[in-house]
């Protein structure tokens, strides 16, 4: 079986593929086994952001646009992000795959941004952007170091908020030594600014790096190790999420709240609302005003054709 390691090109185990999983789990090397549902659902996400990014890297989209990459996972909400779309601006796509971060990420790192954050090793608060987390995510950058991914959370659109992805980089240190960028993830955990760690992953990591992280000698109430949300808090919160799904394809993985209401059947009317003919509203744009909204009656919103948004009467 391949372990939680990062691996050059292949898939990350960040949530693994299990087509008979009616249940969540967490493997003995840090894998996250989802509901089958909830697996079909992240396939979506990952394949509609994989073409965002063929579309980026064959020009086809313009200057400025936001693209979806996903739903804020439940990972990530238990380090303290509302479930808010995650959002990427081409912009920053452009710094991303052609510009700044070229040397370390490419295309294929990108389209498997949206399982690595289903399960990350670790989150942090930013040390340095106030409202920002850092993801450490299950993948290597072409010079072999660890990815993490930057989120601004709580962005205004104008019409919704979205958690935007700032960046996507291999923590590397210029003139640093590998053991010095390695090393820079301890010292956070050692600032307090950890949030949520798949710890049976992080030690996977931390083995090879000869690193001892905090919570392997601090233990018991009140310890890094007790006050953490880790990946047995992720399982459970899938679990309890889903407990009264009746069918499979009605699993999810982006929230902790059951979809009262059915959250996915009103984002589906809304999309369907914004794509009638006259309508001007971009399914994207649709999707994410839904996930804003989403206690709201279907009927609570009017299209406004001029500026292409939506508004509540």
């Amino acid at each position: 079986m391949e372990s939680y390691r990062q691996t050059g090109e292949a898939r990350p185990r960040g949530a693994e593929e299990d087509a008979g999983t009616q249940s969540a789990s967490v493997t003995g090397d840090g894998a996250l086994r989802l509901p089958v549902g909830a697996e079909e659902k992240l396939k979506e996400d990952e394949g509609a952001f994989g073409r965002q990014i063929d579309k980026f890297a064959s020009g086809e989209l313009s200057r400025n646009a936001n693209v979806r990459v996903m739903t804020t996972p439940l990972a990530l909400k238990l380090a303290g992000a509302e479930a808010l779309p995650i959002e990427v601006n081409t912009d920053t796509l452009s710094k991303i795959l052609k510009g700044k971060h070229a040397d370390q990420i490419t295309p294929e790192r990108m389209r498997q941004i949206p399982r690595a954050l289903t399960n990350p090793i670790m989150v942090f608060k930013s040390a340095t952007r106030e409202g920002s987390l850092v993801v450490m995510v299950n993948l290597t950058a072409k010079d072999g170091s660890t990815v993490v991914v930057p989120l601004a959370l709580n962005k205004d659109r104008g019409t919704y908020r979205v958690n935007e992805l700032s960046s996507v980089y291999g923590k590397s240190l210029e003139g640093g030594s590998v053991a010095a960028r390695d090393r820079w993830f301890v010292d956070q955990m050692n600032a307090g600014n950890l949030l949520y760690a798949n710890k049976k992953g992080a030690d996977l990591w931390a083995a090879p790096r000869r690193l001892q992280l905090p919570w392997t000698h601090a233990t018991g109430k009140g310890s890094l190790a007790d006050s953490i949300k880790d990946e047995t808090d992720l399982v459970n919160a899938l679990n309890e999420a889903n407990e009264n799904i009746v069918k499979p394809t009605e699993a999810y993985y982006q929230t902790g709240e059951p979809p009262a209401g059915d959250g996915d059947a009103k984002r589906g009317a809304i999309r369907k609302a914004a794509e009638e003919p006259g309508r001007e509203l971009a399914p994207r744009e649709a999707d994410a005003l839904a996930a804003e909204w989403d206690g709201r009656a279907t009927r609570g919103f009017t299209w406004t054709r001029m500026s292409g948004s939506a508004a509540i009467p």
